[in-house]
């Protein structure tokens, strides 16, 4: 015989591809070879190169007794899902605290839970893919989010309808330009009327920058220079290029650049002449905020704010004031006319309201570029009245 072939062990024994395998039970065939022995009916093959049936699972290994053998494929019903083929395995071991699922599982109990703890329920639509989310969309989206994932990858969040805050409203376009005072290649000087605030705020309406597409096409800019309160007019610096941008921003830093206001007051100082050195603060309330003087931080500091003034007309209660802000604080001019104890005209905040607006105006703006800008402002037409009661003649810069 060929050395390759193997002898069969018995003159009835048919040799096999796998000389170790272990005939499937019930079959009648080899039934013959199975003798019964012990109490309990455990088969015990008999043929030479059988294998030994294998430990249960938790049994030790010195058993004298073996529990019973598998009833073999020849009775099993697929729909019987109840029972089970496998030997029972010792208390407390994972056999126990956590069941094949497919054989006696619960339909909805995919993962039992361990001993004593009751499994919890997935709510609907929430069941994740079975290799703990190492899943890719076929199309588009971010992958979710799992062990396997690929690092810097974050899931999208998945963000309610309900909860989606809405696209904010366009901005209003504005049907007329603004009267330009200077306007070259780098800078636009522009007079802002009273009540247009530079920036959009809460109150919605026409801003400033607006204006902005209308005064230049490039892709940076145009910037704002300096600000003014919304409730006075006059002179706007608005830079169209970078470089004249910071070189007026140091202007101002460096208080080389002149910024005069003209304001009309109640009662009026009884000089000439005169300055203000005073140190403002902002101050917040349940109604807003505004800005008082800070004596206790005199001396210099981020608080300084220092104004020129002087008197260029004067009526029965009523002065024309020439104002030079040294410093621009916000809401300086206001606040250091309303503490020397005469208010500008019109001052909501720091005096009494008029029917008529504040009587401030950004009169004057001087630049020391190349060359040197200087320009002036018209007043408005509601401060024209009291500017005639002091004197003022509309020949007049």
């Amino acid at each position: 015989m060929p050395p390759t072939e193997r002898r069969p062990t018995r003159p009835h024994a048919r040799p096999t591809g796998k000389p170790h395998a272990r005939p499937r039970a019930g079959n009648p065939d080899k039934a013959r070879d199975r003798t019964q022995d012990g109490p309990q009916g455990t088969q015990r093959d008999t043929r030479q190169g059988a294998r030994r049936p294998a430990r249960p699972h938790g049994a030790p290994r010195n058993a004298t007794e073996r529990p019973a053998a598998s009833p073999g494929r020849a009775g099993f019903n697929p729909t019987d899902r109840g029972t089970t083929d496998h030997p029972a395995a010792r208390p407390g071991t994972r056999a126990t605290t956590r069941p094949n699922t497919r054989s006696g599982a619960q339909p909805g109990a995919r993962h039992n839970a361990p001993a004593g703890r009751a499994p919890q329920a997935k709510a609907p639509g929430a069941r994740g893919p079975r290799n703990g989310g190492n899943t890719r969309p076929r199309s588009g989206g971010a992958a979710p989010h799992g062990r396997h994932d690929r690092p810097g990858r974050a899931a999208a969040a998945h963000v309610a309808p309900d909860t989606l805050t809405p696209p904010a409203p366009p901005r209003p376009v504005p049907t007329e330009p603004l009267p330009v005072l200077y306007q070259d290649r780098h800078v636009v000087i522009v007079n802002k009327p009273a009540g247009l605030p530079v920036h959009a705020g809460p109150r919605g309406g026409l801003c400033v920058e607006d204006w902005f597409p209308l005064l230049s096409r490039r892709a940076d800019g145009p910037w704002l220079v300096h600000r003014l309160d919304a409730d006075t007019a006059g002179c706007l610096a608005i830079a169209l290029r970078k470089q004249p941008l910071v070189a007026m921003q140091q202007a101002f830093a460096n208080h080389t650049a002149r910024k005069t206001y003209w304001a009309i007051v109640r009662n009026g100082p009884k000089e000439e002449t005169g300055r203000i050195d005073l140190p403002l603060v902002r101050e917040n309330t349940p109604t807003g905020w505004h800005m008082r003087p800070d004596p206790k931080s005199a001396g210099g500091g981020k608080n300084a704010a220092t104004t020129l003034w002087r008197v260029l007309g004067r009526s029965r209660d009523l002065c024309w004031l020439e104002l030079t802000l040294l410093s621009g604080r916000t809401h300086q001019a206001r606040v250091h006319c309303a503490a020397m104890g005469w208010p500008i005209v019109g001052d909501s905040l720091y005096g009494t309201a008029d029917a008529r607006g504040l009587h401030l105006l950004a009169q004057g703006l001087s630049l020391p570029l190349e060359p040197a800008i200087t320009v002036t402002a018209p007043p408005p037409p509601p401060m024209q009245a009291a500017l005639r009661a002091c004197g003022w003649e509309p020949s007049e810069p």
